[in-house]
């Protein structure tokens, strides 16, 4: 399964992204798994391409101001906008980590 952890990485960014501020995610966690990607011969900058790939996800948290504008503007509860777009945000994470895989722009090892 090491061949595949840019995929795996890519995964689980989408709830770690959606859960934590991008500075403890890019600055704390995608260190770790850019160090755990060389054990496995594998490129850090494999890990950093397939990780934005998943910052859809994190743009719905409520810490992003565009969010709270974009609700604001709306006139929506936060928590509906958050329960319809997670689905989509998700799917999207997905449909870029595979084309991404598909064209080569991911590889594993």
């Amino acid at each position: 399964m090491g061949a595949f952890f840019p995929i795996i990485v890519g995964l689980i960014s989408i709830p770690f992204t959606f859960v934590m501020s991008n500075d403890a995610f890019y600055f704390g966690v995608v260190p770790i798994f850019a160090s755990t990607a060389q054990a496995y011969g594998i490129e850090p900058i494999e890990i950093v391409r397939t990780v934005v790939l998943t910052q859809s996800a994190h743009f719905l948290l409520p810490l992003v101001p565009d969010t709270i504008l974009l609700t604001g503007m709306l006139k929506l509860n936060i928590a509906e906008y958050v329960r319809f777009t997670l689905k989509w945000s998700v799917l999207t994470c997905i449909v870029l980590i595979s084309l991404a895989w598909l064209t080569g722009a991911i590889m594993t090892g």
